[in-house]
Parts: C-alpha cells; structure tokens; sequence
C-alpha cells in the first residue's frame, strides 16, 4: 500500500513531459494546473430518473436547471467576462482569424446556417461536421424554435485555444487552461460521434456506455481486476517508470497504427483503477472504476463537476447516468446559445436579411462533398446556389 501511495503522488503530482500537446488524445505539461468552484448545489436535485431523462433532448429550462446543476459555470463565467468588455461586437468575430479547423455560422429562426468552414483534412471535417450536427439535433428537438436567440459564432475543432490563435477572441472550443478567460467551452465531437471505426471505439459515445454497461453487469466493481490501469499514447515517462515491473500496474505505451498494447475503452472498465492524465476523460467516467488524476490543466465544459471523492459507484451516478447524458449535452447548447445572445447583441447583424442570403443551410452543409466542405465560403459564392 506504501508503494501504491507513492504512485498516487507521481501520477497526481509529477506527470510532466517536455512539452504541452493535445488535451482530447494528448497530454499536458501540468505546468499550471484548475480548481473547479461552483455556486451551484449538487445535493439539491430534483426529482431526475436516468432511465426516462437521460435521452430527453426536449427539457425545459427549469428542467435543465433542476436536473443538472454545476453544468452550466464555464457559460456563466463567459457572460461575465464578456459584460466586463462591454460585450461581442460583429467587429470580435470579423478580426478572429478563420483557421483551419475552425467555421463561422449563425442561427437565425431557431435553423442553423453556415457561413463559412475551413478544414485542413478529414479530421478537421468530421469534427467539424460533428459538432454542427449536435447542435441541429438540438434545434431540432426544440419544441418552441423561434424563442432559441439568434446569434453568430465561430468555433474550432482544435484541441487547444492556441492551436489557432485564438486567445483573447470569443471563440467557441472544446477546452481551455484557466487562462484562456475568452473562450466559450463547447461539448466536443464526440457527443455525436467520434468517426474513427478502427480505433475500436464506438462511434457514438452512448453506443460506448451500452458496451460498458454490457460488461460491468457481468464483472461487479469488487470483481474488478485489483490493478491500476492506463493503456494510451504518448504515455507520460513519470507513469511508466513508476509502474515498470509493479504488480499493481498494468501501463503500457500503445501505437495507434499498429494497435500494439490495444485496450479497447470498455475493456478498461474491467480494472478497478484507471489513470487519467487529460485524454478522453469522459469515456473513462462511463467506468465504474475509480480514476486517478492529477489536477487539470485544461478545461472542458463538465469538468465543474470533477471532484476527488466522487469514486466508483459516485462516478457512475454523476457522470455516465446524468451529466454526460444526451438530455445534459442538449442543455449545455441551450444554456450557451442563451449567455452568448445575453453578451454579442452587437454580433447578431442581418436579422433583416432573408434566410437564403444568411448562410448555407446546415442540412445542405452537411451533404456536400468532403472537398467542398474543406474550405467552405457562402460569401464567395462556392455553395453553388445550394440552400
């Protein structure tokens, strides 16, 4: 147990690399690293039942605030920082320079319109195509469109703020360090589906949680195999070096390519113990295993909701049955397009203009060809009379 201690405090504490690389299939250099504050109450939800409310993508806002509290705190902290800068002007959005995986689009009319897409590959695509598809689904799901605000936005796809250069811009992503205060946190891409059928991971994350669910029903927590697990790229030296040759680790460095030490994310659940440095933490929530982490250094929109005693059972109850359910993702987006609407009223220009000039539809977006998706501009012209 004294060993197992130590190797807590490596993994909580030491895990640094030369270097910071990606957050959703990376690592950090924990140079820095978050403590989450909420003003909401987690002991005070209502009446929520996984099985009726976890696919209801149609909650009401008094719903969505009883059912997930904490939620929303990134969103809040974006309105109020933005207040204090007297706003987002259309000028905000018109000097963030558009990079490769990045695209600008408005909702107007509770529909949703893209304005322009840059990809520089399959990847940016997909993920892009992803994150404008939950955000439709959504709209869809609406059952009063015209009270959704309307607004303009532009988000990137890229694991870090500074892979675009988009710090001190209102620019939506998919995490943040704690000082990156101008961007709006987004659920990632792989709430409507990761796109990768050979890594062995579902597409679509709740596809994973059945796989999961599958297993534990057969394998009860004190079942589990009694050692601490991490099966990843990239692996941090600190963690091999103090797992090489423990009974109590199984860590291994695996390659992509090659499927060399593959894991697949459900098999992971058979551990009682799993490690987390900043890759994929939301698949490993869906275990009901405890994860070992050291603190964050970077921020995704549910990570409020990240406390150190939550383990196991807690874990599951938490996160895989509420706060990384559908019915949450489609509150998040909701909350978000409310509080940007609340601070970018100077962004929201051509209200006037008829919806075929506002933008290509996404329904349209979403079937163009894979190289006309790539560098997409509505303005210039290339939609080719589509909408």
């Amino acid at each position: 147990m004294v060993v197992f201690a130590v190797f807590v405090s490596l993994i909580w504490f030491g895990m640094n690399s030369d270097r910071d690389n990606l957050i959703l299939t990376g690592h950090c250099t924990c140079k820095t690293s978050t403590s989450f504050q909420r003003s909401d109450c987690l002991s005070c939800l209502t009446a929520y039942d996984y099985h009726r409310d976890a696919h209801n993508l149609s909650l009401d806002k008094y719903h969505c605030n009883a059912f997930f509290p904490g939620l929303y705190e990134d969103i809040h902290r974006g309105v109020e920082y933005w207040t204090k800068r007297t706003g987002i002007a259309s000028r905000d959005l018109n000097i963030t320079p558009l990079k490769d995986g990045m695209a600008r689009a408005r909702i107007r009319n509770g529909e949703l319109y893209i304005i322009a897409a840059h990809a520089k590959g399959e990847d940016h695509r997909r993920k892009i195509a992803a994150t404008l598809s939950a955000m439709y689904r959504v709209l869809s799901a609406t059952p009063n469109r015209s009270a959704i605000p309307n607004i303009e936005f532009i988000l990137s796809v890229e694991d870090r703020v500074d892979d675009v250069n988009a710090n001190g811009h209102p620019v939506w992503v998919y995490s943040r360090k704690a000082t990156e205060e101008s961007v709006w946190l987004i659920p990632d891409f792989g709430f409507w589906s990761w796109g990768h059928l050979s890594n062995d991971i579902e597409p679509y994350y709740t596809q994973d949680v059945d796989k999961v669910l599958a297993i534990e029903s057969n394998v009860p927590f004190y079942e589990k195999e009694k050692k601490k697990n991490y099966f990843a790229p990239k692996l941090r030296h600190a963690l091999l070096d103090a797992a090489r040759s423990e009974k109590w680790g199984d860590v291994k460095e695996f390659n992509w390519s090659k499927k060399v030490n593959f894991l697949s994310m459900e098999d992971h659940c058979r551990y009682m113990f799993i490690a987390h440095v900043e890759t994929s933490l939301k698949y490993r929530q869906a275990c009901c295993s405890v994860i070992i982490a050291h603190k964050l250094q970077y921020i995704q929109h549910h990570h409020y909701l990240v406390k150190t005693e939550r383990i196991a059972t807690n874990n599951v109850k938490t996160f895989r049955e509420r706060y990384l359910t559908p019915a949450a993702e489609a509150c998040c987006w909701g909350e978000l397009w409310d509080g940007w609407a609340e601070v970018s009223r100077g962004a929201t220009g051509g209200d006037e203009v008829p919806g075929y000039k506002q933008g290509l539809k996404s329904e349209s977006f979403l079937l163009l060809g894979s190289a006309d998706m790539l560098r997409f501009s509505f303005l210039e012209g290339n939609h080719r009379g589509s909408v």
